[in-house]
């Protein structure tokens, strides 16, 4: 196919790619076998080191799960076999200066929205986020209401008791 005639010429083969196209799966054991009998051009290591593509003499690519075989390297070259690895996929650099500006962005955004509800939103003109429970209320103290304890109907043993109070504290 395509993708074995692309490695054959000697091209980095991404590993996502001969997942999907290879004709098949090679097991450890058959892969160290077709290397040893001369039937593999070209591997191209993942850049974890876990697997491997491999393009036989005849371009067909094949995904192998690979050990930690720290004899396998030397067995390529003695048996002249072309290898490569992936390089690690670099991060997107738009991402991450979004990434790195979105908390900010919302930290100043929502003191922007804090600031102009104290000018006049839902907590009222010189509220502040933090007054936003408290009552605006005032408390107005007038000394003559003009209503008397005679003027209040009921309770009269609680009228009673309040007009003791009000007799002490005076």
């Amino acid at each position: 196919g395509v993708l074995g005639a692309a490695a054959a010429a000697g091209a980095v083969v991404p590993l996502a790619a001969t997942a999907a196209d290879a004709r098949g799966v090679w097991s450890y054991s058959d892969f160290l076998e077709a290397v040893e009998n001369d039937k593999v051009d070209i591997v191209t290591f993942s850049d974890d080191g876990r697997r491997l593509a491999a393009t036989d003499t005849d371009g067909v690519v094949r995904a192998v799960n690979i050990l930690g075989d720290k004899n396998l390297v030397p067995l390529l070259e003695q048996h002249n076999v072309r290898f490569n690895v992936l390089p690690k996929p670099q991060p997107n650099v738009a991402f991450d200066i979004l990434g790195s500006l979105a908390f900010p962005a919302l930290l100043l955004g929502g003191l922007f929205l804090l600031s102009r509800q104290q000018q006049g939103g839902p907590m009222g003109p010189g509220g502040t986020p933090f007054s936003m429970g408290q009552s605006k209320s005032k408390l107005q103290l007038e000394p003559e209401t003009g209503v008397t304890f005679d003027d209040v109907a009921g309770c009269d043993q609680s009228k009673l008791e309040l007009k003791e109070v009000v007799e002490f504290l005076k």
